[in-house]
């Protein structure tokens, strides 16, 4: 800013500072002396007197400016809340939820069923104007790929429908919520293949029948829950050294996938979320080629799953260590809905039970986990384990990450 000395009688330095700070905000200020004669003054100059005060200026643009810049760092602030509080909270409140379907049925027969027998089994209805007797039976099955299904029944197929004289039609299920498992009841499902952690909600939600298992020669059935980690991580050894790694489970109601390894490692000390990351593979074939891929750095598989998949080539135990072995759990199960005709029911107990092995479509899908019939169970003491692990589960789930 530059004046003149002869001018400088006529400015009132306070005012002026201000001004020039409301027009040059953040900078410096200097002011310049330059001598001036009287003959250069302007002919129309007043007196001090009559010289008005100069108005302080007002510019919009900075206000816009100022206003923004405020805007920018309060919401600056705000997302980094977010971020850093919000998230981790979000994180917590969502997970529990999405576990909790896990668990989300009784523990015991709903009021709806009948056991008068005491095997912990819904009995068949009373009534026989609600028992169900089908043209077609619709068996569900286990696995994924509904063309392996249906290669992998094919021989079963012809002799249910031998022994039932009903048409069979196969389809793939997956049962991953209460809703799920009390269309069980609805009569659209009548023959059903559950995995182990199935088979508790199915039974007290959905009336399932177990009839039996797959078995090896000698009638020994059930798998033990291996913790598997890739070959190459070196450091982990233990469950202890999980802590702060990544864990993949299967799905929720996957018991060697999804629940044993969860309350395993609760039960040594480690919990989701709190000392370690997880994250879903969507079944346990995946689990083991997260291994074999290197994705994750632990999971829980069944040792029946493992061999198959060793069998099939899919892994090779150089990709792998196993770090822990828990104790031998029953295998998927196979069984019917408790409203079908007793007679009906009888029969495809039957089929199960008296189905031919050798040289068949199963035979061939089960040989590398040495499966090669069906042998019968007993649900209130086979599946004592399981029910005990759900009961488990619910206390893990008490536990805030």
């Amino acid at each position: 800013m530059i004046y003149e000395a002869g001018a400088l009688s006529h400015i009132d330095p306070v005012v002026e500072l201000h001004r020039f700070f409301a027009g040059f905000p953040g900078q410096s200020s200097q002011i310049l002396i330059v001598p001036l004669s009287i003959d250069n003054l302007p002919e129309t100059s007043m007196d001090s007197a009559d010289r008005p005060v100069p108005a302080r200026r007002f510019s919009p643009f900075n206000v816009c400016i100022t206003i923004v810049s405020l805007v920018l760092v309060l919401g600056g602030l705000v997302g980094w809340y977010w971020l850093e509080v919000e998230r981790d909270a979000r994180k917590v409140a969502d997970v529990t939820p999405t576990f909790s379907v896990a668990v989300d049925f009784p523990m015991k027969l709903e009021a709806r069923f009948k056991d008068a027998d005491g095997d912990l089994v819904a009995d068949p209805p009373a009534d026989a104007r609600e028992w169900l007797d089908p043209e077609m039976l619709v068996f569900a099955t286990l696995g994924s790929d509904a063309t392996k299904e249906a290669a992998d029944w094919a021989d079963f197929i012809v002799y249910l429908k031998e022994v039932t004289g009903k048409e069979v039609r196969i389809e793939s299920h997956n049962f991953l919520n209460r809703k799920q498992f009390e269309e069980i009841a609805g009569g659209k499902l009548h023959v059903i293949a559950l995995s182990t952690g199935s088979v508790v909600p199915a039974v007290n939600v959905g009336g399932f029948v177990p009839v039996c298992v797959m078995a090896d020669a000698d009638g020994k059935f059930g798998y033990e829950m291996e913790i598997i980690v890739p070959s190459d991580r070196t450091n982990i050894n233990s469950l202890h050294d999980l802590k702060g790694k990544r864990v993949g489970f299967a799905n929720f109601q996957s018991h060697s996938g999804f629940k044993l390894p969860v309350v395993t490692l609760w039960e040594a000390g480690l919990l989701y979320e709190r000392d370690y990351q997880f994250t879903y593979t969507g079944g346990q074939t995946n689990s083991v080629r997260e291994v074999r891929m290197k994705r994750c750095d632990a999971v829980g598989v069944a040792n029946d799953v493992l061999k198959r998949e060793l069998a099939a080539e899919r892994i090779t135990k150089d990709d792998y260590r196993t770090i822990y072995t828990s104790g031998t759990f029953p295998s998927a199960c196979f069984g019917y809905v408790n409203t079908l005709k007793p007679e009906l029911a009888a029969n495809i107990r039957k089929a199960f039970l008296k189905f031919p092995w050798a040289g068949s479509s199963l035979e061939k899908a089960y040989k590398g986990s040495e499966q090669v019939k069906f042998v019968p169970i007993e649900y209130a003491k086979d599946w004592a384990a399981v029910r005990a692990t759900d009961e488990s589960l619910r206390k893990v789930f008490e536990t805030k990450p």
